[in-house]
């Protein structure tokens, strides 16, 4: 179970910093649930990716 929490958290963290550059490079910000959790300033994104 906490393998799988793992790679959950490890998988989600990638997504994150993924989304972060691209939007930092100029991407069009998209209508979803992680642009708006960055855009809100949410300090925990797994977590908040996760749930």
């Amino acid at each position: 179970f906490y393998a799988a929490v793992e790679d959950v958290e490890k998988f989600s963290k990638q997504i994150i910093e993924e989304r972060l550059e691209a939007l930092a490079e100029g991407a069009t910000p998209a209508c979803n649930i992680l642009d708006k959790l960055i855009f809100m300033g949410k300090r925990d994104l797994v977590w908040n990716l996760v749930t």
